[in-house]
């Protein structure tokens, strides 16, 4: 049974499935056209869309056979890190979609906007394939069943909700402003640090690297491998249990997401899995560690505990006078030309070859102290402050949603409210 006036149904009964499809790159570059044509980023960043970065002429339509998705319909990533993004948008204007989305079509007892808040209750990562890339199991997803009111409840829901949601909205809008405002503050100071030092009235000259610009004259320029020694390691059989759950620190590429330093790491080794393989060595602290490939690739941390690492690292032993701290910070603030550098496609990869060859600014020994001292307690004041703004953030976000939920699920009622 529902809820008082409400019914039990499933979401195939409430909505149709329109797929999205090829996007040729012959036809995209265009701002202008009959239809806006949606990619996943066109959805990332409002929760309704009336326009796109690429659109379309009804020719195009005709002879590519797109599909022509309905105004008021619920777009959604269905496939990859879009997809366990949970991203999602209403289509206020009738578009087409690539084949990494597809489209939800409320059909005539669901309400578009109510359609909306429901669909966004739910987690797809729930309905994932299982496969190596995520996807929706839409067979699964579409048998679930929900509990909705009548066409006039659900818009008297939709409109409580319109004006109790644009007063968080303001709020998440303004924080989401200031959290991105201090962040390219925060990347300035560290650009402005490593390549100009703390002396703004240091005379300077021409780096001749395009991402460092100017820099002060007494400094120089040098590739890493004539200032650190590379070297990476390997990940022992997983098949065996006696080569893991030791006393050894072992660094894997996901150990550097989001941190700027290692302390400890997700998973340890056996002295018998160095044993067992040459390529497994322990380095000795500290020293600066890069992933190479996968989802972490770029990343970049210091390590402060002695350990070996993955075959997806690249650790960087610093010579005598370097200080690593000095090259993190470099490295944090060349992250983007160092990833235009990576090679392939699905998977780039940045080579330990790009890495050791990779030119960086040179101070002094005493300089990238001073440097590395500067901005770590920099950084820091200004982490401290985004750390408070990200959890309002955070709070404003799952009351939204709480509050969503509440009125979606007949928790609380329109009628309810004095």
């Amino acid at each position: 049974m529902g809820i008082g006036t409400w019914h039990n149904t499933r979401l195939k009964d409430q909505l149709m499935i329109v797929g999205g499809n090829g996007f040729s790159p012959d036809l995209q570059g265009h701002n202008k056209g009959d239809y806006p044509f949606c990619k996943c980023s066109d959805i990332s960043s409002s929760d309704k869309l009336s326009t796109a970065a690429n659109y379309v002429s009804f020719k195009d339509i005709i002879e590519q056979g797109y599909n022509l998705v309905p105004a008021y319909s619920i777009l959604v990533a269905k496939i990859g890190e879009s997809m366990k993004k949970n991203r999602r948008s209403l289509n206020l204007v009738p578009c087409c979609i690539d084949n990494n989305m597809q489209a939800f079509v409320p059909k005539g007892s669901l309400d578009p906007l109510f359609g909306y808040y429901l669909l966004s209750l739910i987690d797809f990562a729930d309905y994932d394939n299982g496969g190596p890339v995520p996807s929706i199991n839409n067979q699964r997803l579409m048998t679930k069943v929900v509990s909705i009111p009548s066409i006039r409840e659900q818009k008297e829901i939709t409109s409580l909700l319109g004006e109790k949601c644009i007063r968080i909205d303001g709020v998440v809008s303004t924080l989401e402003t200031q959290i991105s405002t201090l962040e390219r503050y925060r990347t300035s100071v560290i650009h402005e640090a490593v390549t100009r030092g703390l002396d703004p009235s240091a005379p300077t000259k021409p780096s001749g690297v395009d991402w460092i610009g100017e820099i002060p004259k007494k400094w120089g320029v040098k590739r890493i491998k004539y200032l650190f020694h590379t070297a990476s390691g390997s990940t022992p059989d997983s098949s065996d249990w006696t080569l893991y759950d030791g006393d050894i620190n072992w660094v894997q590429s996901g150990d550097l997401y989001g941190v700027s330093s290692i302390e400890k790491t997700a998973r340890t080794v056996t002295a018998k899995a160095l044993m067992e393989s040459s390529a497994l060595k322990v380095f000795e602290s500290p020293f600066v560690i890069m992933a190479m490939y996968g989802a972490s690739v770029g990343n970049v941390a210091v390590c402060n505990i002695d350990a070996c690492t993955n075959q997806a690292c690249c650790v960087m032993l610093p010579h005598e006078g370097m200080d690593s701290r000095f090259l993190y910070y470099v490295l944090v603030d060349s992250q983007t030309p160092l990833k235009q550098k990576a090679l392939g496609g699905t998977q780039p990869n940045i080579s330990q070859v790009i890495i050791k060859n990779h030119k960086v600014p040179l101070p002094s020994s005493a300089e990238q102290k001073a440097i590395a001292d500067y901005l770590d307690a920099r950084t820091a004041a200004i982490d401290a402050v985004l750390d408070t703004k990200r959890k309002q953030l955070d709070v404003l976000k799952r009351r939204r949603k709480s509050l969503i939920y509440e009125y979606v699920t007949g928790k609380r009622r329109v009628n309810q409210e004095a």
